[in-house]
């Protein structure tokens, strides 16, 4: 039940983003825990202007099979490749 929750949030925020980015192109860099397939990331860097923009972005997760769609997903998304996807760990 929470990682529906998760996704309908991610829905949402990605939406809200895109209907008023400026927080998002105010930022330099951007860093986004538990990203799951990295959603938010890529309408990040679609927003921040594809591959020209300034900064980076770092999306992480703990779950290696979740970590290796969002990498996947990165690559896909060849305008974006100031995404770095990293694994999570405990503190």
């Amino acid at each position: 039940m929470i990682e529906f929750r998760c996704r309908q949030a991610c829905i949402a925020l990605s939406n809200h983003f895109i209907a008023s980015p400026t927080p998002l192109l105010r930022s330099h860099d951007i860093v986004e825990l538990g990203a799951g397939v990295g959603l938010l990331s890529l309408v990040a860097a679609k927003l921040k202007g594809g591959g020209g923009g300034e900064g980076k972005i770092v999306s992480t997760d703990i779950d290696e099979k979740v970590l290796e769609l969002l990498e996947g997903n990165v690559k896909l998304s060849e305008s974006c490749p100031h995404i770095t996807a990293y694994r999570g760990g405990k503190c």
